[in-house]
């Protein structure tokens, strides 16, 4: 039960700095980032099918609170969660600092690929194009940042949420 409060709260943390941070500072950025990094840093930190677990209520609850119905975003995490995945198990990146800067570029190449389909799909390509490529270089040390606090934050609930399981599981009667 408590496990489930936690992951409760570290949603709640994760959108809240979305919606009330990062989409009022950095308005040029239309692509959620916080999801787009959470998913990723579950996916580098539990792998594909834990973090899948974690994804899927962050991505209903961000669908809910943002828009008030479910969109295509959901399924484009979830594909650039396997993809993080796949590329994780064929790069071993041993220093924090370089697998930052790749993970952060992973996720602009990512927003790239995000706009060009919402603009192919919503037959306006440039309209979804241009802002990501006009702040390139702003856009990228918003990621670098929001990496690094998504990390921190996660890190940490995560870490207490290992402690809870683990006293949880030794705890006898």
């Amino acid at each position: 039960m408590k496990i489930a409060i936690y992951y409760s709260i570290l949603f709640l943390v994760l959108l809240l700095l979305q919606f009330s941070f990062l989409n009022i500072l950095f308005s040029f950025i239309t692509i959620p980032l916080i999801v787009l990094i959470a998913g990723a840093i579950w996916t580098l930190r539990l792998g594909f099918h834990q973090a899948l677990w974690l994804l899927i209520p962050l991505l209903i609850l961000h669908d809910l609170l943002g828009s008030g119905k479910l969109e295509i975003f959901s399924v484009f995490v979830i594909f650039f969660a396997y993809t993080v995945s796949f590329l994780s198990r064929r790069v071993l990146l041993e220093s924090v600092l370089i697998s930052t800067i790749v993970y952060s570029l992973f996720i602009y190449l990512g927003m790239v690929f995000y706009a060009l389909g919402l603009g192919w799909y919503r037959e306006d390509i440039w309209i979804y194009l241009a802002p990501i490529f006009r702040q390139g270089g702003g856009i990228l040390l918003v990621i670098l940042g929001s990496f690094w606090v998504t990390r921190s934050i996660i890190l940490r609930f995560q870490r207490k949420i290992d402690q809870l399981r683990s006293d949880s599981a030794l705890m006898i009667r």
